[in-house]
């Protein structure tokens, strides 16, 4: 998940609204021959409340989660968002199916025909759901009951459920059975998502995103910064050059002014 938009930086923490890109991307040494194509996605807090945002076709379910995605080229998927949270919770889980395919020779990698989603229409899986930027939770659809079974206890002090019983629910998605000759790769990234405040949010960039950019030098404006120190160091290099110079000069010229007088 980057920032702002495909050339961004990876997010660690974001505040609510604020644009991001979800891109998927796959390196391949050969070119023209693979399709990628991401579905089954879920968004979840890490304690089994989960929504599922795209489904096991690759199509949005909530316009205001996450749109249809764009494919820009074979092995790149990519739309844009913004950051919403979970109501008591600041993590923000993301965990998709990426499926690989042979490309057939002369042709288009195939990608998923959706219609256009509509809004709160995402598919909740777990307890509770999650609500887009202050906007209110939204309503879940119903999914397939699960064979009868007993349910996990939660932690008496923290009411976290087991871990074992948060992979059992994330179990119960639709998600797409490999076909003949398809790969299909999980993948999962996560980032802290900040409430709105009504001052500036100001987020140091060291934190903000998880590979902060590197500058060599600071420029301005029709000149370049420099220090005190720096100043100081030029003017006395440039006072060393000009001395030595002289010098040089100097002994250059002095044999012909001495032959000068001889003859004279």
């Amino acid at each position: 998940i980057l920032e702002g938009g495909p050339t961004g930086q990876p997010i660690q923490f974001a505040i609510i609204g604020q644009q991001v890109y979800h891109k998927w991307t796959c390196d391949s040494e050969t070119v023209d021959t693979f399709c990628a194509v991401v579905h089954s996605c879920t968004v979840d807090d890490g304690n089994g409340d989960t929504v599922q945002i795209l489904n096991e076709e690759g199509c949005a379910l909530d316009k205001f989660l996450l749109n249809n995605l764009e494919y820009p080229t074979d092995l790149m998927a990519g739309q844009e968002a913004h950051v919403y949270k979970y109501a008591d919770r600041s993590q923000l889980f993301y965990q998709c199916q990426i499926s690989i395919t042979i490309k057939e020779p002369h042709s288009e990698c195939a990608r998923p025909k959706c219609a256009e989603p509509s809004g709160f229409n995402a598919v909740k899986v777990g307890a509770g759901g999650a609500a887009a930027g202050g906007a209110p939770p939204a309503p879940a659809a119903a999914t397939p009951a699960p064979p009868p079974q007993a349910p996990a206890p939660a932690n008496p002090i923290s009411g976290r459920r087991p871990a074992a019983a948060a992979l059992a629910q994330l179990r119960l998605l639709r998600k797409r059975r490999s076909a003949p000759g398809e790969q299909i790769l999980d993948v999962r990234t996560e980032f802290s998502a900040l409430d709105i405040s009504d001052k500036t949010p100001v987020l140091p960039s060291e934190i903000r995103t998880r590979q902060p950019e590197r500058f060599l030098m600071a420029t301005v404006q029709e000149g370049i910064c420099m220090s005190s120190f720096g100043f100081s160091m030029f003017i006395g290099l440039g006072g060393m050059m000009l001395a030595a110079t002289v010098v040089v000069l100097t002994y250059a010229f002095r044999p012909h002014q001495v032959l000068s007088n001889t003859k004279a």
